[in-house]
């Protein structure tokens, strides 16, 4: 009797200080970090909303958490919410201006605006202008500045935005770039070589 007691006994004790330490545990502050590798799992998984939770958690501890506020921002892209993907991406920059990944994603959000609004297209070329100052080669950006050109309805400049990155990159370059900016390339092409044909033609008769 007193065996069973005292296993009784002995396996509350256990169990309550098993629950007070876990008490101890999730009252204990997390760090930034902690709550970052948390979120990335979470985005990993493609649970956007949980890793949010996370990642601003680790936010408010550190604002300048460079790779949880890129994280944030992919997540909101991930639930298709380009305004406070943008958000989160110029506050990032703002702490690290010189952000290249950072500035062309924003870019990209600002083309994708474009299509409702042409500000969008110029805000693009601005970022891809920047990093093109530092980086003349930089295929990305040349790519950016190319599509925000297209959009603002300049075909000669993109066109030789899109051979420029051609010229870099061949081998990428089709998984680079749309059906759609092919179409430019063979459309403006062709415009450009008829001049030439119609005054061959005069010269013949």
């Amino acid at each position: 009797m007193k065996k069973l007691l005292f296993s009784i006994v002995l396996t509350a004790t256990l169990a309550l200080g098993g629950v007070l330490a876990y008490s101890i545990w999730k009252a204990a502050p997390r760090t930034a970090q902690a709550y970052f590798e948390s979120g990335k799992k979470y985005y990993d998984e493609k649970k956007y909303p949980e890793a949010m939770v996370q990642l601003l958690n680790a936010i408010e501890k550190d604002a300048r958490h460079r790779e949880a506020r890129h994280l944030l921002a992919l997540s909101f892209l991930g639930q298709q919410d380009l305004v406070r993907a943008a958000a989160q991406l110029k506050s990032l920059l703002e702490y690290y201006p010189d952000d290249v990944p950072a500035s062309l994603e924003l870019g990209s959000i600002y083309l994708a605006a474009g299509q409702n609004n042409p500000e969008g297209f110029r805000q693009a070329q601005e970022i891809a202008k920047k990093v093109l100052e530092k980086n003349p080669e930089h295929v990305d950006a040349i790519l950016l500045s190319g599509y925000a050109s297209a959009g603002l309805q300049d075909y000669r400049a993109s066109v030789d935005l899109f051979q420029k990155a051609l010229a870099l990159d061949p081998q990428n370059f089709s998984a680079y770039v749309s059906e759609r900016v092919k179409r430019i390339i063979q459309k403006q092409n062709r415009h450009s070589s008829k001049p030439g044909k119609s005054i061959r033609r005069t010269k013949a008769s």
